[in-house]
């Protein structure tokens, strides 16, 4: 019930009646009759294929070599989803019988051909290029893929024009169509017996799915006011209240809609600047980004929030905002808590390689544990669309002599090298233009090095970064002059060695991190008899990350090694920072350092990054498919620089003459004091379990840097009201070193019985954080972001 407290004024507002009438009357145009589902409204091309989708047709849906199934496939233009009927098993976001449906705002991609791990297996062996050409596959964060052949060329043609130009239409939608995606699915998917009306009973487990809870009195009043609202601005007076009382039409809904999304906590700011007006003139939403958001933008970057915001085509001409419009503005990235700035490219990115962070991945074709898991070609593309820049590829001799990717000497599931080669060219520079560095654990004999070498050269062409750095020069090159670039990591022949020297090709001397000694003597078997030959076309591709194990705290002075990777696993490493700390910190001015899990970490859990970046070592390896407290600190850290997985590290650790201490004392002139008030929270994700139900929510605020840094707090828990909490909870910490200091919010369900469980989480770098009232975007555990979920804040600091 809280939701909805001091809400119902709002329809009885006089001064702002008029300009909601207007935006009511344009959102419900906009639910009814959206152009981009009317196949009338666009060129010939495009109008076949949208009239082909949403009619519908056969495809064949592939799990398998041995499950492929005939489903009727269409495109529901209420419920903007991609329905298809057959299915026996729930896979995708709901099911209504026999019918399945996926979102199509979560449709991340529409591949051609055989781009999934699916159909690499399937036609593995077949060569049959009719069928390959038929084959595409839809692609689902957070799911399996949904892996498609069409029955002809024409029908595939229209499958795929029809359902990329929807998904690329939505990707660059305006607020008032991602509204029309709102209103529609609810109301879709609430009318459970399609009779165009919202009964009592589908209202109330509406409300139950919109996370809030809401009793039989309180539903018929929301009823209430919604039908008043409308009835008041028909134009036809014969309708009555009375005319089903307990029910909703798609104009009421509208209004429902407006009643539950209407966040009170934003009128007071509103009101503070409008002058009494109802309105915000850009002069005035000038004063209020100045003087409270601590923004100063430009004349037309204002208009822009204001046209883009402003659902009232009347306000949007006089170049005001209304009440709605300013709420609208206020959840927009404008005022996301990060930093306008900090959402692209801002560093300096003409330092030496070795001063930067580098997003990093261990083992990345895992996607499940280190002994048993599953090895996709997927993860590769993950990865690298996620921001990862450095990926690990473990290369073995294949039987039909092609190099095949797994973790050696496990039940893991092996894949083409090939395959990952391609995978990788395709998606390398998708999120970022900065270069994506190969890990490679070379396990493979000198023909299949060979064979790797030839693929790399053909599949990555230019892109491979073949040719030595210039006679003289002792500094690595920068993520500028290496744009675009792919860089392989691995042993490398020595100047002067004979071709095919004979050596240890394994990066990782992994023996020292098992604690079971039968599992330790099989690791030194197994590196002893992996003593195998250094191919000279394989070592040709190695040019500024040679791999290097540390033999000794001496080799951390040796500057003639630049262009070599210190490869150290994290109990050595940890070891290092307790006894050699300096040393380290020192080399990392200069050189490289690869920190990976200990071989004990079997279920892919991670270690904490922060030790390692604290030390400033660059490629801290992540298992990136296991979504612990510890990964969520890594994507914090690269939430900076526009997260395309190069963050500049903090002068103090790029100067080989730095006075920096772990411990301590940290200089006065860093200390900040930092103020978070938690206000709100609106459209949280339900309960992680199969039982679903309303959310009782608490935000918990962690701060991660230098260990003086180190605190947590928490709000109160505010029971089954997931969709509209409010806290405002003030909380204040000291940061001794803020350059170094993330931080995570994560809200949480609180359970009685059970462990509390994260249901949604966001974190960044406190250098980021913008200041003022500011929208947190909130993601999922796998990184991707929650639909519409987010946390209303007040960000202040001082100087401490």
């Amino acid at each position: 019930m809280r939701v909805f407290h001091g809400l119902f004024g709002f329809f009885s507002s006089s001064s702002q009646s008029a300009d909601r009438e207007e935006t009511l009357r344009e959102q419900t145009k906009a639910v009814m009759r959206h152009p981009v589902f009317n196949p009338q409204k666009h060129p010939p091309h495009v109008r076949d294929a949208l009239e082909f989708v949403i009619n519908g047709g056969m495809l064949t849906k592939v799990r398998s070599k041995r499950i492929m199934k005939q489903r009727f496939f269409r495109v529901d233009t209420v419920a903007l989803t991609l329905v298809y009927t057959g299915s026996t098993k729930t896979r995708f976001q709901s099911r209504a019988g026999d019918q399945s449906t996926v979102y199509l705002s979560k449709i991340k991609e529409i591949r051609e051909g055989l781009q999934s791990d699916v159909f690499r297996v399937v036609f593995r062996n077949n060569q049959n290029a009719s069928e390959i050409s038929r084959c595409f596959t839809v692609l689902i964060p957070g799911e399996r893929t949904l892996d498609l052949i069409a029955p002809d060329s024409d029908s595939y043609k229209l499958w795929m024009s029809g359902l990329l130009y929807l998904i690329r239409f939505l990707e660059i939608a305006d607020p008032l169509t991602m509204r029309y995606m709102f209103v529609s699915n609810l109301f879709a998917n609430a009318d459970v017996n399609s009779d165009g009306v919202l009964d009592l009973k589908e209202i109330l487990k509406l409300l139950e799915k919109m996370n809030v809870a809401v009793d039989h009195n309180h539903a018929m009043q929301i009823c209430q006011a919604a039908k008043k609202f409308v009835l008041k601005h028909k134009k036809s007076k014969t309708a009555t209240l009375q005319e089903n009382p307990n029910s909703l039409t798609p104009d009421e809904f509208i209004a429902f809609c407006n009643l539950v999304e209407r966040q009170e906590e934003v009128k007071p700011i509103f009101k503070k600047y409008d002058g009494g007006t109802g309105k915000l003139t850009p002069k005035n939403f000038g004063l209020f980004l100045k003087n409270e958001q601590k923004m100063q933008l430009l004349p037309e970057d204002i208009q822009e929030i204001i046209e883009t915001c402003e659902s009232c085509p009347d306000l949007r001409k006089k170049h005001v905002l209304c009440a709605s419009g300013f709420q609208s503005a206020m959840r927009s990235m404008w005022m996301d808590i990060r930093r306008v700035e900090c959402q692209y490219v801002y560093q300096d990115m003409n330092q030496p390689l070795c001063h930067y962070f580098v997003n990093s991945s261990h083992n990345t074709y895992l996607a499940q544990d280190q002994l048993t898991g599953r090895s996709e070609v997927e993860c590769y593309v993950n990865a690298l669309r996620s921001g990862i820049r450095c990926i690990e590829v473990d290369c073995w001799d294949g039987s039909n002599g092609l190099p095949i990717v797994y973790h050696g000497f496990t039940l893991t599931s092996k894949i083409s090298f090939k395959d990952v080669m391609l995978a990788i060219n395709k998606s390398a520079f998708e999120a970022s233009e900065y270069p994506v560095i190969i890990s490679v654990e070379n396990h493979c004999s000198l023909s299949q090095q060979k064979t790797m070498a030839e693929l790399m050269r053909d599949i990555f062409g230019s892109k491979l970064l073949t040719v030595p750095l210039p006679e003289g020069m002792r500094i690595l090159p920068s993520p500028n002059q290496l744009k675009n670039k792919i860089i392989i990591k691995g042993k490398k022949l020595s100047s002067g060695t004979e071709p095919d020297f004979m050596g240890e090709v394994s990066d990782d001397d992994e023996t020292g991190e098992f604690d079971d000694e039968q599992v330790k003597k099989g690791m030194k078997r197994k590196i002893k008899g992996d003593r195998r030959v250094i191919a000279k076309e394989f070592s040709d591709c190695v040019v500024i990350c040679q791999c290097c194990t540390l033999k000794s705290v001496r080799d951390l002075e040796d500057k003639s090694a630049f262009k070599k990777v210190k490869n150290i696993p994290e109990r050595r490493a940890l070891n290092l920072i307790q006894n050699h700390f300096q040393k380290l910190l020192f080399s990392n001015t200069w050189q490289m350092t690869r920190i990976y899990p200990a071989g004990t970490r079997t279920n892919s859990s991670n270690f904490d990054p922060l030790p390692f970046w604290r030390a400033g070592c660059q490629l801290v390896a992540m298992n990136s498919q296991t979504p612990d407290l510890q990964m969520q600190v890594n994507r914090a850290l690269f939430e900076d620089n526009g997260g395309v997985g190069y963050v500049l590290k903090p002068d103090f650790m790029r100067n080989e003459n730095t006075e920096y201490s772990l411990e301590g004392p940290y200089p006065p002139e860093w200390r900040k004091l930092l103020i978070i008030e938690v206000i709100s929270g609106f459209q949280l994700p339900k309960k992680p379990t199969k039982m679903g139900g309303i959310l009782d929510p608490f935000v918990k605020i962690q701060i991660f840097g230098v260990p003086a840094d180190t605190q947590e707090v928490r709000t109160k828990t505010i029971e089954d009201n997931g969709f509209h909490p409010v806290w405002n909870e003030k909380f204040e910490f000291v940061i001794n070193c803020p350059r170094f200091a993330v931080i995570l919010f994560r809200v949480f369900d609180n359970d009685d019985w059970k462990k509390d469980k994260v249901v949604a989480q966001y974190g960044l770098p406190m250098n980021c954080i913008g200041t003022g009232y500011r929208t947190i975007h909130l993601k999922a555990a796998d990184g991707y972001a929650v639909k519409a979920g987010t946390l209303f804040v007040h960000i202040a600091t001082e100087d401490g």
